[in-house]
């Protein structure tokens, strides 16, 4: 699998780095089995507006990779520059940010606001010459590509014979409902559910074909006892708060989206609630609340 990196800076600025990481990591035999980076510069020429092209591309990336310097950049109508706003898209999806900010006596205001911003998120790297950045990006990369495979191995693991036959789409439409990310929501209106899960890293495509990751499966999958992965929630009212008398029991085996709203209701039910008047409304409150 190839992780996809895309690089945000003023490209202007930042003209011979661009180009010294892309160089670096398609010419080195490790890095470039693993790793594709996408820079602006380097797409061909199409009908596809470039706000959608790099909009695209950074939800599709697995690794942000920012370089700040001096100039702040054009100020776009979301009122940032191209880094800052890429930035903040990808951030809303993944944690895999890294920062790396040239040594520079003098910078633009908005861009002490915009490091403000980023130190309260991320830890991020000064650098002086290319040469020590790429060596930065280099050791970025490969604690990044370690924890993959030792911590994350077991919830990237394709299923082989799952299918987007085995998509539950009421989970499916009930996670994109709940999130709290704008652009994933309108992308969702333009993709396939297959495509969709493939972007928030789900599952992916082989020969055309969707199938689960582990983790996908647990969160999206009509039917998870088919692919083995143990999981379940037991839920249970006691009287008097010993447990020689149950008074209420659930057991789920749902998907992880359909497990919390099992939680949420079989709460309701077991929950003391108190009402208050409101003008001409009454309105229920429960001692514990869950949210989705």
């Amino acid at each position: 699998m190839a992780y996809k990196v895309f690089i945000s800076s003023n490209m202007v600025e930042f003209k011979e780095e661009r180009e010294a990481i892309v160089s670096t990591i398609e010419n080195d035999d490790f890095l470039n089995d693993f790793f594709k980076v996408f820079v602006f510069e380097n797409i061909p020429s199409s009908g596809q507006s470039p706000n959608d092209t790099w909009r695209k591309n950074v939800l599709d990336s697995d690794i942000y990779i920012g370089l700040i310097g001096s100039e702040y950049g054009t100020i776009l109508d979301t009122g940032l520059s191209p880094t800052e706003t890429e930035y903040d898209l990808f951030n809303e999806k993944s944690n895999e940010v890294f920062i790396f900010i040239k040594d520079s006596v003098k910078r633009d205001g908005k861009i002490e606001k915009f490091i403000a911003k980023i130190s309260d998120n991320h830890i991020y790297k000064p650098f002086g010459t290319i040469e020590v950045l790429i060596k930065e990006i280099k050791k970025s990369l490969t604690h990044f590509l370690h924890n993959q495979i030792v911590e994350n191995d077991f919830d990237k693991r394709i299923i082989d014979y799952s299918s987007s036959k085995d998509i539950d789409m009421d989970s499916y439409n009930l996670f994109f409902k709940s999130v709290n990310n704008n652009s994933l929501k309108q992308l969702k209106e333009e993709k396939t559910p297959e495509e969709m899960l493939t972007i928030i890293n789900a599952g992916s495509m082989k020969n055309n074909i969707f199938h689960f990751n582990n983790a996908g499966a647990l969160f999206f999958a009509k039917n998870i006892n088919k692919f083995n992965i143990p999981h379940e929630i037991k839920m249970a009212k006691f009287k008097n708060g010993t447990r020689a008398d149950i008074i209420d029991r659930k057991n789920s085996y749902n998907t992880l989206i359909d497990l919390m709203e099992d939680v949420r209701l079989f709460f309701s039910r077991n929950t003391k609630t108190s009402s208050v008047v409101v003008g001409m409304d009454r309105i229920d409150l429960m001692s514990i609340h869950l949210k989705l």
